[in-house]
């Protein structure tokens, strides 16, 4: 397995079809596929990088199968600099192998050259496996509410 950052040029359709598929294993509610587009400018941005653990690559296949992915963005306030992480999941057919951890640490990795304070992240709670991983990194449970406002 190899962890690349994903770069506008790589976004071909086979790609952004792996892409939705593990993103709709995440998404629980009404789930609506993001576009090429959408996913070009997701990863077009100047403070957020898209992380995808792909499946090593075959004679048939030139890039491996997409398998995980997870979002870092961040920016900077006035007490440092910040990030959270996003939309992190592993397909259901290749979790339990330690690509969760890898994937992980090598977006804990490129925060820390970025010079990132401190990542946030949330977690839903039925997601155990996640959550026992995000707290082995390190990660504490705040006691904050969490709110969204839909425009």
């Amino acid at each position: 397995m190899e962890i690349k950052i994903l770069q506008s040029i790589s976004l071909t359709r086979e790609a952004v079809r792996e892409l939705n598929k593990l993103y709709s294993e995440l998404r629980v509610s009404s789930y609506k596929q993001p576009t090429m587009r959408q996913w070009r400018r997701m990863v077009a941005q100047k403070d957020a990088r898209l992380f995808v653990a792909r499946e090593k690559a075959t004679l048939r296949q030139a890039q491996g199968k997409i398998i995980g992915m997870t979002t870092l963005r961040w920016h900077d306030l006035i007490s440092g600099r910040v990030g959270t992480i996003e939309d992190v999941v592993v397909s259901a057919n290749s979790r339990g192998n330690g690509y969760g951890t890898r994937l992980t640490k090598t977006v804990l990795l490129f925060a820390k050259k970025q010079k990132i304070a401190y990542i946030d992240l949330t977690s839903r709670p039925e997601r155990k496996a996640a959550n026992k991983l995000y707290e082995k990194f390190g990660w504490k449970k705040r006691k904050a509410n969490v709110y969204r406002l839909l425009l």
